[in-house]
């Protein structure tokens, strides 16, 4: 119970009241961090990814590595350490010692890599799978909390999940695959650029019922908008 820490993310005194009732641990403030990762709901700064970079310097040459949600110039900054690593032992080293390219290091062996994590795609993954469980998990204590997915994984996540529509309480009217044409935000993006941002976080009940998807249109109803 010692080495257990309670973090509030958007609560209120009486919730955390019941919270350390039930689980009588220290309550540290939020920003915090998990596995050394810094968490917070804006998104992070260079400052915040340096002292995570000096870590995995620090830890290469035993091989550890973790892999998250970090910016291009951070992901940069862990492939700039461990090519060297591999190629020179080293914590940094010119191209001329690089003897294969890295996206070809970073295939699985059967494809003639030699299976090292490639930390971008891997970050994709583990958003992309983050969207199918706040969809598919709704039972679970955090697929309420609110989230933003960047615009790569959220295309990926529209081109890849399919959502049977049911009673169109669970299905996003504008930007899920509900209908044969695929998300109505890729189909018609002059009509979604015009609809206001409450509009587009509709759910397929709310915005057919009585059309209510057209009282989400913001300034005067032209022609080219509709096409």
């Amino acid at each position: 119970m010692d080495k257990c820490m309670a973090t509030p993310i958007r609560c209120t005194d009486e919730m955390m009241l019941v919270v350390q009732a039930v689980f009588p641990c220290v309550v540290t403030p939020f920003p915090c961090k998990y596995l050394g990762i810094p968490l917070s709901l804006r998104r992070l700064k260079r400052v915040d990814e340096q002292e995570l970079m000096d870590v995995v310097a620090a830890r290469i040459p035993t091989w550890k590595s973790v892999a998250c949600c970090l910016s291009k110039w951070a992901i940069d900054q862990m492939d700039k350490r461990r090519r060297a690593f591999l190629w020179a032992g080293t914590e940094c080293t010119s191209g001329g010692k690089c003897k294969v390219a890295w996206p070809t290091v970073c295939r699985p062996t059967c494809f003639g890599g030699l299976g090292i994590l490639d930390l971008r795609f891997f970050g994709f993954a583990l958003r992309l799978r983050w969207e199918w469980l706040s969809r598919t998990a709704l039972g679970s204590c955090w697929a309420t909390l609110p989230s933003r997915s960047e615009r790569a994984v959220a295309a990926m996540a529209a081109v890849s999940m399919t959502v049977v529509l049911g009673d169109g309480c669970s299905s996003r009217l504008w930007t899920d695959r509900w209908m044969h044409v695929g998300p109505l935000c890729r189909f018609a993006p002059s009509l979604f650029a015009a609809i206001s941002n409450v509009g587009k976080k509709r759910l397929v009940k709310d915005g057919l019922f009585q059309n209510r998807w057209a009282r989400d249109i913001q300034g005067a109803f032209m022609t080219q908008v509709l096409c």
